[in-house]
């Protein structure tokens, strides 16, 4: 009588191949399962736990920090900090970090950067908040903050030094007529710098970098776009970052849980959204 072999035997939630090897089997996040991978989602802000029961072997990661705010006549926020890439696990309990978005920064003041992600003993830093208006420096960070407009000045705020690895710089606001309305600089992103403005047209965020890990193809750490002032808001980088008000209108969110910059606006700036971690085996 012919024995037919199988792949795979599960066995008390553990699965086992036919060579006798087993499977990692993990807990925390939210599990989902695509392309032959086993996903754990982690989007709460704050502590959390990833504990490898079984089977430890080497995961993919990917580590975005807590993303910047925007600014009241001012820069894009700057993204968090993003570390993609893969490690060897041994059979133990992880603590994972999600760090949180910073609020928008006000008139005359520096935006605080945001939260730290962490996990699998590596850490993504903050993006950098935003200057505001009158010519507020933009924060350094996982990347960098965009800088604040200015009137009658040679030049508004620089942009925030973003953290190499990890992030990009900030755009700085520079100088255009005497007397006029500066826009700002755009947020910096993972993948790009922020844009300085042009004249009275606001700096546009860094783009972010894309990633498969979830199963789809999304971006992550986008920058925000800066305040226009009088004239045009900086588009947010990659779709993900928040995108700055034109003129007094107001800016627009980023998008939630991919550590990207909020928009700046002279009336009502957006905060920065809070980071992500993904890690993935083979199933």
């Amino acid at each position: 009588m012919a024995v037919r072999r199988v792949n795979k035997t599960t066995i008390l939630g553990y699965a086992a191949n036919f060579t006798g090897a087993w499977s990692p089997f993990a807990t925390g996040g939210t599990i989902t399962t695509a392309g032959g991978y086993r996903i754990h989602t982690f989007t709460a802000v704050g502590s959390s736990t990833f504990a490898i029961i079984s089977g430890a072997a080497t995961v993919e990661y990917l580590i975005a920090a807590g993303a910047g705010g925007g600014a009241i006549s001012g820069g894009g926020g700057g993204a968090g900090g993003l570390l993609t890439g893969s490690t060897a696990t041994v059979n133990q309990a992880y603590t994972i970090v999600v760090g949180a978005g910073a609020a928008f920064a006000t008139s005359g003041t520096q935006g605080a950067a945001g939260g730290n992600s962490s996990a699998l003993s590596l850490t993504s830093l903050g993006g950098g908040g935003a200057g505001a208006y009158d010519g507020v420096a933009g924060r350094a960070g996982g990347s960098g903050g965009g800088g604040g407009s200015a009137e009658g000045q040679p030049n508004g705020g620089a942009g925030g030094a973003g953290t190499a690895g990890q992030g990009k710089n900030g755009g700085s606001s520079i100088g255009s007529r005497a007397g006029s309305y500066k826009g700002s600089g755009g947020g910096g992103g993972a993948g790009a710098v922020g844009a300085n403005n042009f004249m009275t047209t606001a700096g546009a965020g860094g783009a972010g970098l894309s990633s498969s890990i979830s199963g789809s193809e999304l971006f992550y750490s986008g920058g925000g776009g800066g305040s226009g002032i009088s004239g045009v808001g900086g588009a947010g980088g990659s779709g993900v970052g928040g995108t700055g008000g034109s003129g007094s209108g107001a800016a627009t969110s980023p998008t939630a849980s991919t550590g990207s910059g909020g928009g700046g606006s002279m009336s009502t700036p957006t905060a920065g959204s809070a980071g992500i971690v993904i890690i993935r085996y083979l199933l």
